[in-house]
Parts: structure tokens; sequence; C-alpha cells
């Protein structure tokens, strides 16, 4: 008895169910997917650029603006103060991306997959009673 107990132990340690969650929805389930497009938005942050540096010139003062750039030129005495800055900016960005959704459902009942199979089994019997009454007839 102690020796069949041990032998059944062991087969229950070495056999080990290997039955996964994938292989499960593979055997119930049909995994499918759809194309969906989903549309994302990035936003960039330019920062700001401030340099500072002076040089000599004969004019007073004077400022220079194009687009986001401005330039100060100031002059104080002896000394030239030049202030350059460029101002930060924000750029929007959409994107159109296409990805593909899982579907998991569940997979039909056999009985849906082998919808021929009566229509089957009643042609056979059908032939099988036709072939026994015609050999009835013969004899």
């Amino acid at each position: 008895m102690k020796k069949l107990i041990t032998i059944l132990c062991i087969t229950l340690l070495f056999s080990s169910c290997l039955y996964t969650k994938k292989r499960a929805i593979e055997k119930f389930c049909t995994t499918d997917s759809i194309p969906y497009s989903i549309i994302v938005h990035d936003t960039i942050i330019v920062k700001a650029i401030q340099v500072d540096t002076f040089f000599n010139a004969k004019l007073d003062s004077f400022v220079i603006i194009k687009d986001r750039l401005e330039i100060r030129y100031k002059k104080v005495g002896e000394k030239i103060f030049i202030q350059g800055e460029c101002k930060s900016d924000t750029i929007y960005k959409t994107k159109l991306v296409h990805v593909k959704i899982p579907i998991v459902k569940p997979k039909d009942k056999w009985w849906v997959e082998y919808y021929w199979l009566p229509y089957l089994v009643i042609l056979v019997l059908l032939i099988r009673y036709f072939v026994i009454k015609k050999i009835e007839k013969m004899s």
C-alpha cells in the first residue's frame, strides 16, 4: 500500500498540467482584430533663448523685431548693451495613428460549425433504407 501511494505521488509530481491561458483562448475563442484610427495630439514647446552682449556704435538705441526674435541695442555713456531674445513658442502637432485592436469572441458551437452533419446522416439513412429495400425485392 505504501509503495502504491509513493508511485502515485511521484506520478502526480511529474505529470503537470500545462494548460495556459493562451491555449485556453485558442481552444474556446477566436482572436480577430479590427483596424482603428486614433488621433494623437502632441505639443512641442520651444524654450526662450536670451543672450546679452555689448559693443561700440554711434547710435543711441534701437530695437529690431522679427518674428519671435527681438534685439535691443542701448547705449549708456561709454557702454553699449545688446539684449537678444527669442520668445518661446508652442507647436501643436496632430498625427493620425492606425492601430489594430484585438477582439476576442467565443468560438461557434460545434453544431454551428457542422450544420451539414444532420443532413448527411439523413441522406445515409435514406440510401441505406433504399438499398435494403432493393435487396429484399431481389431475393
